[in-house]
């Protein structure tokens, strides 16, 4: 392809010294199309995923990532998805062409429209397969609201934009350096759009359309900086810095996801104060999460008197004490570990006389939840939730072999986990036990965390958690400590907090870390994957009471007595 050449610079000057308004068509085209999306979002409900929208004309490959996204959750059969992913690949393709012929700087001969439309269809076409392995890791986020998933998706995808920003306005993008001036756009194009998305999560509806109006209106000046630093500079060295720098990126996504799992996972050994408490003390038992196991001698990671029993996935022994248990035991469906959280709890309080304090982290937090939804009377006085899985199963795929929203999602997933299981000691299938019993009954996990208890409940929720769910936390007694997801059994600040919660004390939550979190989360909103209404995957309404989902919880999960 040939080089653009180089005119002498225009009387009215370059670009960059130029006034956004002179481009008066640009600014339409940036602004009316985000409000189009906003229009039809809150058309059909989906109005929380309005953060998502500022992006459809942000400056690629941004404006892809916001494709996937979409494409990814809303697709429902392979049909649609062929159709879907044909129109977006042309609309995309021509909507980025006539973005970067409107931002043109005058001082650079512009390229022919058909040719660079050619270019932008190849180049979209690449980014796209390039950006898919984060993509379904973001999608994995919406599973289950692991931050890790948002550390190990989201950081990839950025270094991805500043490599191959230049796709859409140069034939040369794939090789070099790219200009540090384009760079810097696509790097504050991430902080205004997080910005934006803080402002839609605080504003009220009337200003949602100034918001994503106001975002549009950066997208065209951020185009034309991106245009302007890219459109004039060609690199004569061949090195393809662009390509090996995003491949290589996949590393990063599956080291990511490996991480993600792993850290999760909270041992029942090493989680020990040096002396067990008496065994006298009120009862207290500990439900472990995702990958936790149970061998030898038993943990109290809690300081105080109390007599602490670690959940056992496996069961009861006949003598009445907790199966020693591997990771892999964890992985069973969600109304499995919830009856034998039933039956340890009933078989704690029978021998001990007294009601049981339930302390359970990340993925037992959901199994506590679940139970005491299923067994209102359960014999229980307290519970309190660590790292708590918030507003999990926001999006659905379905079981191999079938047809649904997520299908191709689904098939990404597999691939991702037995890619994982196969370099890693994580082996949990996107079909297994336990994220099957997520995905298919979100309509009754989903917002079951805002659902207070009959008894005295608290949540101590890691900051890091804050860029897993985008909605407010639960209407519930919570402490944000300054954590990442999991092993809180394991933090001392964490433990003097639990035993202050247990003996019925006030825990003084950190109003700079309330603020923070709150931020953080209205922040990350833009870059999470867009929920899908459950009106659509299970019927009924999107937003079900508490009465609502105890009773299906109930039909679920029938306790044995």
């Amino acid at each position: 392809m040939a080089v653009l050449a180089v005119k002498p610079a225009a009387p009215d000057g370059p670009v960059s010294a130029r006034p956004i308004w002179a481009r008066p068509r640009l600014v339409l085209l940036c602004v009316v199309v985000p409000l189009l999306e906003l229009a039809g979002l809150w058309a059909s409900g989906a109005s929380g995923d309005r953060s998502l929208a500022p992006q459809v004309t942000a400056p690629a490959p941004w404006d892809i990532f916001h494709d996937l996204r979409w494409t990814l959750v809303i697709h429902n059969s392979w049909w649609s998805l062929a159709l879907e992913g044909l129109g977006i690949l042309v609309v995309r393709t021509w909507l980025d062409t006539l973005i970067v012929q409107l931002a043109w700087p005058d001082h650079l001969e512009r390229p022919r429209l058909r040719a660079q439309a050619r270019r932008t269809l190849l180049w979209v076409t690449v980014t796209g397969a390039l950006l898919l392995p984060w993509t379904v890791l973001a999608f994995g986020l919406d599973v289950v609201s692991i931050s890790w998933l948002f550390f190990g998706a989201v950081p990839p995808v950025i270094v991805v934009a500043m490599v191959m920003h230049r796709g859409p306005v140069t034939g040369s993008w794939w090789r070099g350096v790219p200009p540090w001036r384009g760079v810097g756009w696509i790097l504050l194009t991430f902080v205004v759009e997080s910005a934006t998305g803080l402002v839609l999560g605080v504003a009220p509806a009337g200003l949602w359309p100034v918001a994503v109006a106001a975002g549009g209106l950066f997208n065209a000046w951020a185009w034309m900086g991106v245009v302007g630093a890219a459109g004039g500079r060609v690199r004569a060295r061949k090195v393809p810095v662009a390509p090996t720098v995003a491949v290589g990126m996949v590393a990063v996504a599956v080291v990511g996801a490996t991480i993600a799992f792993r850290v999760v996972a909270v041992p029942a050994r090493g989680a020990a104060l040096p002396a067990p408490p008496p065994s006298s003390g009120p009862p207290v038992l500990i439900v472990g999460g995702f990958d936790s196991q149970l061998q030898g001698a038993d943990a109290h990671p809690i300081p105080g008197p109390y007599n602490e029993v670690r959940y056992s996935y496996s069961g009861l022994d006949p003598a009445g004490e907790p199966r020693p248990y591997l990771p892999a035991a964890t992985h069973q469906s969600i109304d499995a570990s919830v009856q034998q959280l039933a039956a340890q709890v009933g078989s704690l309080h029978r021998r001990t006389g007294q009601l049981v304090a339930l302390v359970a982290e990340s993925e037992g937090s959901l199994i506590a939840r679940t139970y005491l939804a299923a067994d209102p009377g359960a014999p229980v006085d307290r519970v309190i939730l660590l790292s708590p899985l918030q507003e999990p199963g926001r999006v659905f795929y379905p079981v191999a072999g079938h047809q649904g929203y997520g299908v191709l999602t689904g098939y990404a997933l597999r691939a991702l986990t037995n890619l994982l299981g196969g370099i890693s000691p994580v082996d949990l299938p996107a079909d297994s036990p336990f994220l099957r019993s997520i995905v298919d009954h979100s309509g009754e996990l989903r917002d079951l965390l805002a659902c207070p208890t009959a008894m005295p409940e608290a949540l101590v929720e890691p900051l890091a958690d804050a860029v897993a769910d985008p909605s407010t936390p639960a209407r519930v007694p919570s402490v944000v400590v300054p954590a990442f997801h999991g092993g809180l059994l394991t933090d001392r600040r964490a433990q003097r907090e639990v035993a202050t919660l247990l003996a019925g004390g006030r825990v003084e939550s950190d109003r700079a870390l309330e603020a923070i979190d709150r931020a953080v989360r209205l922040a990350a909103a833009p870059w999470q994957v867009p929920a899908l209404p459950l009106a659509v995957t299970v019927g009924g309404s999107d937003h079900p009471t508490c009465a609502a989902m105890e009773a299906d919880i109930q039909r679920w999960i029938a306790l044995r007595s």
